[in-house]
């Protein structure tokens, strides 16, 4: 059974952050996430790792005392164990009004005989030009989510070029292409961050994320 990133949420009120009702769990058991993205997904990389985006903070609030969330976990939860990998961010940081139209710079492996498709690494995904050169639907959707990276890799021009005359036509190598934020993130994925909003105002709303 794989594992999985959850998402939950607080919102502050009276000086005090507390879970939604529709998200709290019953009977003690833990709070209730509003989306999830498996561990196994290159989308998690948006969130968590060097590269992130929108990098999670791996750190205990200065107000955990004043955290529903927290003082649940506190009641059981090793910190310096960190079995779920607990991370939090303030929802402002994740500007997601920006989402349509910010672009992010995502990585993934073709063969080398592929490789000039992606041009100079920042056009958009190539996904006519990998179905004509013989693609199906799911290796496209496999290799389109990406890891998001920092820096392009060209290949169609210049020390790349030449670089690429030299290799093996089936020998893999990585590409970049550029990707909307809300696309890559997956719609159901952008709605439930954007809905989050019914629960106060951006600066009263924060998102902790746990791995189980």
């Amino acid at each position: 059974m794989g594992a999985y990133f959850y998402f939950h949420v607080e919102t502050k009120r009276s000086g005090r952050w507390c879970i939604p009702s529709d998200f709290q769990g019953e009977d003690s058991s833990s709070p209730r996430s509003f989306t999830w993205i498996a561990g196994r997904s290159n989308i998690q990389s948006l969130f968590f790792g060097k590269h992130a985006t929108f990098p999670f903070r791996h750190t205990l609030p200065c107000d955990r005392t004043s955290s529903d969330f927290f003082q649940y976990l506190d009641s059981f939860y090793n910190y310096e164990l960190d079995e779920y990998k607990v991370s939090w961010l303030p929802y402002e940081e994740l500007l997601v009004d920006y989402w349509d139209e910010a672009a992010l710079i995502v990585t993934g492996q073709v063969t080398a005989k592929h490789a000039t498709l992606f041009g100079d690494g920042s056009p958009s995904f190539p996904h006519q030009e990998l179905l004509k050169a013989g693609w199906g639907k799911y290796e496209i959707d496999e290799l389109r989510e990406g890891s998001v990276t920092n820096t392009s890799v060209n290949w169609s021009y210049g020390k790349g070029y030449y670089e690429l005359r030299k290799l093996s036509p089936d020998e893999t190598v990585n590409v970049t292409w550029t990707e909307i934020i809300s696309s890559y993130l997956k719609e159901w994925h952008v709605q439930a961050f954007r809905e989050l909003r019914k629960y106060g105002s951006d600066a009263e709303l924060r998102v902790i994320s746990t791995y189980s």
